[in-house]
């Protein structure tokens, strides 16, 4: 608002200076501090603002750039401050800028100096710090907005059948396995937990209608952050805390991640020392070390500490890995005689956790909406200048739904679907071409600009490219020490004979045809098993650079004959740890106390899930699915040869969100429709927006359900005492057969 009204005040200001007959003016604002209406407009001589430089020989009148000034208060302030800052955390997220939100507006420091006040905040409550290895939020770290995201206005919402306590837990229909081959693999592997596979709802008292579970008090629930960083992941200690509050428990949390619950490293959850913690980004509540719960001495680690601090409920918050480390953790439990219900909360910011009863994750919602802020920031910035090729990657891993879900939040050039490319079998030089081609096409209608995102993933969907990384993961994998690694990397930088003897006569002729950057980034950049780190290689570098390369030969041919400037950027690290928006809170809360519901019941082995996120929160049906009906046989995993795993889900190409995305992309190439979502809102009508890749491919579930028990509601209503008999017994015959089929589909459709 600040600047918006600013920049007003300037325009209407200059437009009188020249109505007034001024000139050589410049038009000022002055009385910043105050509100608009304290401003005092005017207009200032260009000439008493300039100095006289010398240039190229000549003695020149400029306008020097204001530069800092070391003697001013600003300045001043933070030369008293840095030492403190350089070893205390006292660091503060302004967060996303707010339009409705004006209380928490604040003139730039450059205009109004800061005050201590404002430095080193104080807060009404007292924040319980956690002994752990990372820096609890203390006051000072609250910002304006921090503190506002505390406040009972601000607070969570759940489903209302947790809010009013009058909730069943019941068995739902029978969810199919995957495959026969994933039946069989799971009947063989994991017996115990195989063997139940039916869906778990939790619905109001008065709408239950299948089997009810038990509904256990006073118990002890640990919980673990085991993913990576996510928006959200605090919310679902707060809902699981919920949870406890309500049913006489506690609540048991594990610091520094598997690494502390394998130590016992924990402590007693309570509502003070979350407080500061809820609606916050960040992990560092509980933390996180290395993610895996996997193999018989993890196993018996986790027995250990489940059986000695008598956890009646252990829940997992995690991507992938972290889901399938809960089913064979469950698996063991059982299978051990364990008294520790097993529950997985799905959070990933990419998105990768599905199935057909899973419509969210946590976190996902979040990231996407920074990105796509930023991706918009630049849409503009590239309207603007007209003279720049943004090639812009996205964190995701190995699918591209964040590509995906940020393209239709901001309309770009030019998109590419990992997913989509490998299905067509694409090479790096036929993704090179196609961009090559539209920056001729752009460039023939006067548009040497625009803008590409790529997906993380890119590189492992191109077959050749992928077996490169295989062959250098393989190799860097099979050495113990890091100075044999790095020895190997110089010499297949350097050494012909060794880069030989390492990689297949293909590999190594691909690998020696790319830029030296990315060789070097190849064999230099692993993670700590060896693997080649993928979000280390700067792929959207390497396709501007190609591109160029492609270009220069169209140019020398004719074809090309406009210029081509690329700017990289690589977004990921920016959205893991955001604000989480309005959605991304709710969600996670619901999600933490459903956790707890589910372990009330006695279940293990299952992930929590809420259905209807496209409507009020109010509304939403929550529940379980067991972890088995989510898995699938793989041949070779971290857990070893043909078994069943929850794989990272990639983009379908026969989804909703896709379709959309085919269906307006050729628009786009042409035709600039960009479009900037702006920040994410936690005031005012935005506040409740969702992504467009769960509005695409949910939006019309509660509609459907609402549609079905009206017409049940109208039939009812037709076939009251008086009706016809005739219509009695066609309505009777219709409903028979409807209900049949629905009972063959649900059958065939639960997977």
């Amino acid at each position: 608002h600040g600047d918006c009204n600013y920049c007003y005040a300037l325009g209407v200001n200059a437009a009188a200076l020249i109505d007034a007959g001024y000139t050589g003016l410049m038009s000022v604002v002055r009385n910043l501090a105050g509100g608009p209406s304290q401003w005092t407009p005017g207009g200032f001589p260009l000439v008493t603002m300039m100095d006289v430089e010398v240039r190229k020989g000549k003695s020149v009148p400029v306008i020097k750039k204001a530069l800092v000034d070391l003697e001013g208060p600003l300045y001043k302030t933070y030369q008293a401050h840095r030492d403190r800052w350089a070893v205390e955390d006292l660091f503060q997220s302004p967060g996303p800028i707010q339009f409705e939100v004006g209380s928490i507006e604040r003139v730039p420091f450059l205009v109004s100096p800061v005050t201590e006040a404002e430095l080193y905040p104080t807060y009404q409550q007292n924040l319980e710090s956690v002994t752990g290895p990372y820096a609890a939020i203390r006051a000072e770290n609250l910002s304006a907005l921090a503190r506002l995201r505390l406040t009972p206005e601000h607070a969570p919402q759940i489903p209302a059948v947790f809010r009013n306590g009058g909730y069943v837990v019941q068995r739902g229909s029978q969810l199919r396995f995957t495959s026969e081959e994933t039946k069989s693999v799971v009947l063989r592997h994991l017996p115990s937990i195989g063997a139940e596979s039916h869906m778990i709802e939790i619905v109001p008292q008065a709408s239950a209608t299948g089997p009810r579970l038990q509904d256990r008090k006073g118990l002890r629930i640990g919980i673990v952050f085991c993913g990576r960083q996510t928006p959200g992941a605090h919310n679902v200690v707060h809902g699981l805390l919920q949870f406890c509050r309500s049913s006489g428990s506690e609540l048991i949390g594990f610091i520094n991640g598997t690494a502390g619950f394998f130590g016992k490293n924990q402590f007693t959850i309570n509502e003070t020392n979350i407080h500061a913690y809820v609606n916050q980004g960040g992990f560092q509540f509980l933390g996180r070390s290395f993610d895996k719960i996997r193999g018989e001495e993890d196993i018996k680690k986790a027995t250990a500490t489940c059986t000695e601090l008598r956890l009646d409920g252990l829940v997992l918050f995690g991507a992938t890995h972290t889901v399938t480390d809960a089913m064979y953790l469950s698996e063991a439990f059982l299978k051990n005689g364990v008294n520790t219900s097993v529950i997985a909360v799905p959070g990933s910011v990419d998105g990768n956790v599905h199935h057909s009863m899973l419509e969210g994750t946590v976190g996902f919602d979040s990231a996407s909406k920074v990105y796509s802020q930023l991706i918009g920031n630049i849409l503009i910035d590239s309207a603007s200048s007209v003279k720049y090729w943004y090639f812009i990657r996205l964190m995701g891993r190995d699918p591209s739904h964040l590509v995906l879900e940020s393209a239709l939040q901001t309309q770009p050039n030019h998109v590419l679907i990992s997913e989509e490319i490998a299905s067509k079998g694409q090479t790096l030089d036929d993704v090179v071409r196609e961009i090559a081609d539209l920056v001729v096409l752009r460039s023939k209608h006067g548009k040497n600009f625009g803008t590409v995102l790529i997906p993380e993933g890119l590189l492992v969907h191109l077959p050749h490219v992928k077996s490169l990384i295989d062959e250098l993961s393989k190799a860097f994998s099979a050495l113990r020490t890091e100075k044999e690694r790095n020895e190997l990397a110089e010499a297949l930088l350097k050494d012909q004979d060794i880069l030989h003897r390492t990689l297949t006569a293909w590999s190594a002729a691909f690998y020696q045809a790319l830029p030296d950057f990315t060789r070097k980034q190849l064999v230099f950049e692993r993670e700590l098993s060896g693997n080649v780190f993928l979000s280390k290689i700067e792929t959207e570098r390497l396709l501007a650079q190609l591109v160029g390369e492609e270009l220069a030969k169209r140019k020398k041919s004719g074809e090309f004959k406009s210029s081509f400037a690329p700017i990289t950027h690589f977004f990921g690290y920016q959205g893991r740890c955001s604000f989480p928006s309005t959605f991304d809170a709710e969600l996670a809360s619901t999600y933490g106390f459903t956790a707890g519901v589910l372990a009330s019941s006695g279940v293990t082995g299952y992930c929590v899930t809420a259905r209807g996120l496209t409507g009020p929160v109010d509304n939403w049906f929550c529940g379980g699915i067991p972890l088995v009906a989510m898995s699938h046989a793989k041949a070779k995993s971290a857990y070893g040869t043909n078994m069943a795993v929850i794989p990272s889900t990639e983009v379908d190409v026969n989804g909703a969100a896709f379709k959309e995305l085919a269906r307006l992309r050729d628009n786009w190439r042409l035709v600039d429709s960009y479009f900037n979502p702006g920040p994410i809102q936690f005031a005012g009508r935005l506040a409740q927006s969702r992504n467009r890749t769960l509005v695409l491919s949910q939006g019309n579930y509660l509609a459907e359900l609402k549609r079905v028990n009206e017409l049940i509601d109208q039939i009812k209503s037709e076939c009251r005492f008086g009706v016809h008999e005739e219509i009695v017994q066609i309505a009777i015959m219709n409903l028979e057969s409807l209900e049949k089929l629905i009972h063959v589909l649900r059958r065939n459709l639960n997977h």
